[in-house]
């Protein structure tokens, strides 16, 4: 059925009259007898809000999407994720149907796995073609016969269903080996709930939130025997990785440590994460690296990413990994053929879900067929990433066909060919108006209870435009929501403890998070550079200030503390022009607005915010959800700066991030990096500033100036109006500016105070010896506190130059003694063997 054949004056339809085209067709929204059950409860949204409505809800949606940094492709190629504001509905029935056709399918895959890399009884009895197995990049012949820790061989698995126009589902793609999206998922479900809140809570849909509670248990469950509470960790390839923003949300979520490969070592078959001085075991991996990566000593020698050994304590029934390697040889489209007899054969059962269907080159009769109907089909190698790219017959020109039949004649076994699933559509919000979209659906389930527990939901992917039959978050897909709605009869759910483990106490004071060097030292310079953005930005706004009252009178005292300011700005951003002196005022601030924007300048505001960003990226499972939204507003402000650069916006976002590090982070080794890092900032800034703007031939009104510009940068105008009302501050402005900048033990922005603060964050990192350190300098400078609040400039000078030397020693012995990392391992392949060796770091 169309639109234009609806009587929209009667249809529940009546609301999109105005919002759809008409003579597209709408099979997700329409079905055999009018309007699909499950998609009625858009339609009272649909006519309240109107095409204005609906737009404002997915400007609504880009901005949080914005807010929270959500991206796919990684830091050094990201695209914002896309979130289409209405969800897509799927009923209880129908669900329950999807639930257990992917349940049915995901046990027989699990089964299937087992045989692969058990006693492969399916190809000895021809079940399977050997081809198709053994000659898949992903099956792993060093991972066969390794036993795993826990019962299933697949803990989490992705499944992408398409459904056609006839409202039958079909399997379209199983992810076996690392899947990806249970993260976006949340996402989308977090968005779309605040964008559509009063639809949100006015319908009965299941939750998803249980989810990673079943995935956490899950992985518990699979976790070997070892008398203590099973450790988990995720391990990922940083933030370069296509989906390190969902791997880091999911870390969060289920209380899991992000690790790298050269954060961990296998010791006495075990596999350990190497927390400064001392190791952790960890249980259970959840990885997300590709299984040929996982492990140099057993696959590729050149990976960067693996831990030697790895395997081996999977092979000794130390670690569980999550899937278990090798696990990839199921994402085989040629699978599809073979599955609904290996069903059979090993469960005994037909497979609810029907597979796309699917021709296997490697049978000669299949391969003309393909052939014959190239046109017609979905030409796909069996292994994504190996001969080539999935291709549409009916898009090929005719030297692409030439071409493709030739690979499919050389090596036959290596591909398919797939009748295409036009997969439903579903109604996206357009400036147009609602059009239909082709979607597929992503499910995801975790073993749970000797079977497979479904997210109540999923992640619905939408072709990016209406003639695409790509649909990937690679090819610009936009997603959606899925909401599943509660059957009448539903029972909450029972949060159960982990099977085959017995209850352990909760003990206080019991070991914290193992935290490697490369997270501290991202924590550290993350506490860093959020200070450096800080002060950079109140100098820059002093600055301007001084340029727009000074900057065109030339001679004058405010002139002197410009050009003295103006220097302390060149000096900071290595800028080889200096604001002030004989300047014009609008030379000046386009200087000083250059200082401030542009990322290539070192020392620029924009600079450190993308440094900040960077460390951000680096450990996302270390801070609050909250402080994202206030990095993008730092990255937004950049943005705007060619029109209006709102420092006061830029401080503002920094405070509220030293305020969630300060008010709302576990005293831990977490927070004490973080905190290490802004002392040390914070008291190097300072000594530098003060050196930077005094000077010994100042007037004492010019330095009278002098010092209230200091004072506003660092935040203590207040305390130096009131120690002068009250006589509690030297009367000389150099003085009084290092009476309260300096040695003011309750000033929180003094030097001295920095030092304090830093000598506890090391206590509670342990290093004592870097502690005392840090109070035999306090103590020192303190000791010169008679000089410093009447001594000759000079003096004082060579005081503060040797006090901030000592603090960038101090910062280079907590890097020595805290963040050094392996040498990367340098592949080299000589005769016979390849060897790896390490690299000595230049």
């Amino acid at each position: 059925m169309s639109v234009e054949e609806l009587d929209w004056d009667s249809s529940p339809l009546a609301p999109y009259a105005e919002l759809v085209s008409h003579g597209e067709a709408w099979d997700e929204v329409i079905g055999a007898e009018g309007v699909r059950d499950p998609q009625r409860i858009l339609s009272s949204v649909i006519e309240s809000s109107g095409l204005t409505g609906l737009l404002s809800a997915a400007a609504d949606a880009r901005r949080l999407v914005h807010e929270d940094g959500v991206h796919y492709g990684g830091t050094l190629n990201p695209n914002r994720w896309k979130v289409d504001p209405l969800p897509m509905v799927v009923d209880a029935d129908e669900w329950q149907q999807i639930e257990r056709g992917v349940a049915q399918r995901l046990t027989v895959l699990n089964l299937l796995v087992a045989d692969i890399y058990g006693d492969q009884l399916l190809i000895r009895q021809g079940v399977l073609p050997a081809e198709v197995v053994l000659g898949h990049p992903e099956f792993l012949p060093q991972a066969h016969g390794v036993p795993f820790a826990g019962g299933p061989q697949l803990n989490i698995v992705g499944t992408d269903l398409g459904r056609d126009a006839e409202g039958l589902w079909h399997v379209l793609d199983d992810r076996t080996a690392a899947p990806s999206g249970a993260g976006y998922a949340m996402v989308n479900r977090r968005i779309t709930s605040r964008v559509m809140a009063d639809l949100h809570r006015g319908t009965r849909l299941r939750r998803l939130r249980g989810f990673f509670q079943s995935m956490r248990q899950s992985l518990l469950d699979a976790a070997p025997q070892t008398g203590h509470m099973p450790r988990g960790a995720l391990l990922w390839s940083g933030s370069a990785s296509e989906t390190a923003y969902e791997q880091g949300f999911l870390a969060t979520l289920l209380g899991y440590s992000l690790v790298e490969a050269d954060d961990l070592t296998v010791r006495d078959a075990a596999l350990w994460v190497l927390d400064d001085d001392r190791r952790t075991r960890v249980d259970v991996l959840l990885r997300r690296v590709d299984s040929v990566f996982c492990d140099p000593l057993e696959f590729r020698p050149d990976s960067q990413l693996g831990v030697a050994g790895l395997l081996e304590a999977s092979r000794q029934g130390n670690l569980a990994i999550a899937n278990r390697l090798g696990s990839g040889v199921l994402e085989n489209p040629a699978l599809n053929l073979f599955l609904p007899r290996v069903a059979r054969e090993l469960l005994g059962e037909d497979l609810l879900l029907p597979p796309a269907p699917t021709w296997w080159c490697g049978d000669p009769t299949q391969l003309d067929h393909v052939v014959t109907h190239l046109d017609e089909l979905v030409i796909k190698p069996i292994h994504r990433t190996g001969a080539g790219a999935a291709r549409a017959g009916w898009t090929l020109s005719r030297t692409d066909r030439e071409s493709i039949v030739r690979q499919l004649r050389q090596q036959p076994w290596a591909w398919v060919g797939q009748d295409p699933v036009m997969a439903s559509t579903t109604p996206v919000v357009t400036p147009e108006g609602l059009v239909p979209r082709r979607t597929v659906l992503r499910t995801f389930a975790v073993a749970e209870h000797g079977g497979y527990t479904l997210m109540p939901g999923g992640l619905a992917r939408v072709a990016p435009s209406g003639d695409a039959w790509r649909i990937s978050s690679g090819s610009g897909a936009l997603t959606k929501d899925v909401w599943v709605l509660e059957a009448d009869d539903t029972v909450p759910g029972v949060l159960t403890r982990p099977v085959g483990h017995e209850p352990m106490l909760w003990v206080e004071g019991r070991d914290q998070q193992p935290l490697p060097n490369r997270v501290a030292d991202n924590l550290f310079w993350y506490g860093r550079y959020t200070e450096r953005v800080e002060s950079t930005s109140r100098l820059l706004r002093k600055a301007l200030d001084l340029s727009e009252d000074y900057g065109n009178r030339v001679g004058t005292m405010g002139h002197q503390v410009l050009a003295l300011v103006g220097g302390a700005v060149a000096s900071m951003t290595a800028m080889p022009e200096t604001v002030g002196t004989d300047r014009p005022a609008e030379s000046s601030r386009q200087l000083l607005r250059r200082a401030a924007t542009d990322p290539g300048q070192p020392g620029s505001l924009a600079h450190d915010i993308d440094q900040l960003e960077r460390a951000a990226h680096e450990v996302p499972d270390m801070l609050s959800m909250d402080v994202w939204p206030l990095i993008s507003q730092l990255g937004l402000d950049m943005a705007r700066a060619s029109d209006e650069l709102d420092l006061t916006s830029v401080v503002g976002a920094t405070q509220a991030l030293a305020g969630i590090n300060g008010e709302s982070m576990m005293r831990d080794h977490t927070w004490a990096f973080i905190d290490a890092g802004t002392r040390i900032e914070r008291a190097t800034n300072t000594l530098w500033l003060l050196g930077e703007v005094f000077a010994a031939d100042l007037s004492m009104s010019v330095e009278d100036l002098v010092a209230e510009s200091v004072m506003a940068v660092c935040e203590s105008l207040i305390s130096h109006h009131r120690g002068q009302a009250l006589g509690t501050l030297p009367p000389r402005p150099l003085h009084a500016a290092m009476a309260l900048l300096v040695l003011e033990p309750n000033n929180p922005r003094s030097v001295c105070f920095q030092w304090a603060k830093l000598e506890r964050d090391l206590v509670l990192i342990g290093d004592d010896h870097a502690a005392a350190r840090t109070r035999a300098l306090r103590e020192r400078v303190q000791g010169e506190a008679p000089l410093l609040r009447s001594g000759s400039w000079q003096h004082i000078s060579d005081v503060l130059v040797g006090a901030a030397d000592d603090t960038r020693d101090l910062s280079d012995a907590i890097t020595r003694r805290h963040f050094q990392r392996p040498a990367p391992r340098v592949f080299r392949q000589t005769g016979w063997f390849n060897t790896v060796e390490p690299r000595l770091r230049g």
